[in-house]
């Protein structure tokens, strides 16, 4: 099932969000993973 309910996504076009995500890709980097894949290219939520 896709889109089982409210669902928000962050707005990258804001400087702040971006900021803000690149300090939570920081935390997977700095605990070993090698990167990290975005499967779909788009926002998507599944249950």
């Amino acid at each position: 099932e896709v889109w089982p309910g409210p669902c928000v996504f962050p707005d990258f076009t804001q400087a702040k969000v971006r900021h803000w995500w690149a300090s939570l890709v920081n935390d997977f980097i700095s605990n070993g993973a090698d990167g990290i894949w975005n499967d779909m290219n788009e926002p998507s939520v599944f249950k």
